[in-house]
């Protein structure tokens, strides 16, 4: 069964003002954190995306599934969804105080 999702929110990842009055209709939506994570190996720190939205929303978007993400994450973070909606995720995002996210060693 297809589920049709009526929206009026700012796509804030694009920073564009988006206000539709027309139903989308996605097979997926995710809701929940976009983290921001540290893997340290050696002495090498990298800071890389992660959580379940993230690798989730990009795996499903690649077999060809409608999928939106629906998520908060610090401002400055904003363009690191830049990477989902290039994807093809459609992303719903408001600022939070922090970005989640852990530190792998």
């Amino acid at each position: 069964m297809k589920r049709e999702i009526t929206h009026h929110a700012t796509c804030l990842s694009a920073k564009i003002e988006y206000n539709s009055p027309m139903p989308m209709s996605y097979d997926v939506l995710f809701i929940g954190h976009f983290a921001k994570d540290k893997i340290i190996v050696g002495d090498r720190v990298e800071i890389s995306s992660g959580g379940s939205v993230y690798y989730g929303a990009i795996a499903l978007a690649r077999l060809g599934y409608r999928v939106a993400i629906v998520t908060r994450l610090h401002p400055d973070d904003f363009p690191r969804l830049d990477e989902v909606h290039a994807a093809g995720v459609e992303v719903f995002a408001t600022p939070a105080p922090q970005t989640s996210g852990i530190e792998n060693t």
